[in-house]
C-alpha cells in the first residue's frame, strides 16, 4: 500500500504541474512595428528667374550671337513673330479649341455650329488632297465672314482638323 500511495503522490504531482503549466497566462501585448519612413527625395533647387519689367531692354545670347530687345510680358498664352517681329499669331487673350475633324471632297462648304459663333475659325489640313493636274489647285479656306470653312474643286478626299479660339 504504500507504493500505491507514493504513485498517488506522483501522479497528482504531475497532474498538478501539468494543469499549472496549461493555465492560460495574460497574453502581453505587443508593441506594433512601424512601417520605414520613405527616405526623403534630395531637395531640388530652381534656379529663380530674373525678375524682368515690361519694356526692359535685355541682350540674350543664342549660339555665341548677341540679340538686344525689350521684354514683353504676357500673362500667359502664346505669341508667333516673324524675322522682321511683326506678330503673326497672338494666343494670349484666346486659346484654340479643337472641335472636330472632317473629310473633304469635290465642292461645299462647312457652317460652324451656333453655340460657337462667337469665336474664330481655324483649320489645319492633316491630309492634302492629291492633284493630278499640276495647273489645278485645290481651294480651302475660311470664308469672309469667318463662320464657315469652304472648299472646291477637291478630286480627292482631304482631312481637314477645325476648331474654334
Amino acid at each position: 500500500m504504500s507504493y500505491a500511495g507514493i504513485i498517488l503522490v506522483i501522479v497528482i504531482t504531475a497532474y498538478l504541474i501539468r494543469k499549472n503549466k496549461r493555465q492560460d497566462k495574460p497574453i502581453e501585448p505587443i508593441e506594433p512595428i512601424e512601417p520605414p519612413k520613405p527616405a526623403e527625395p534630395p531637395s531640388l533647387k530652381l534656379p529663380e528667374s530674373p525678375k524682368l519689367k515690361d519694356g526692359e531692354i535685355v541682350t540674350v545670347i543664342k549660339d555665341g550671337i548677341e540679340v538686344k530687345g525689350k521684354v514683353k510680358i504676357i500673362p500667359a498664352g502664346l505669341q508667333i513673330f516673324d524675322a522682321n517681329g511683326n506678330l503673326k499669331l497672338d494666343l494670349t487673350k484666346r486659346l484654340p479649341k479643337v472641335c472636330g475633324t472632317m473629310e473633304l471632297k469635290d465642292t461645299g462648304e462647312f457652317h460652324i455650329p451656333d453655340r460657337y459663333v462667337n469665336n474664330k475659325l481655324w483649320y489645319y489640313i492633316v491630309s492634302a488632297p492629291d492633284s493630278k493636274d499640276p495647273q489645278h489647285l485645290s481651294i480651302i479656306r475660311i470664308s469672309d465672314d469667318g463662320k464657315s470653312i469652304i472648299w472646291r474643286d477637291i478630286s480627292s478626299k482631304a482631312s481637314v482638323l477645325w476648331g474654334v479660339y
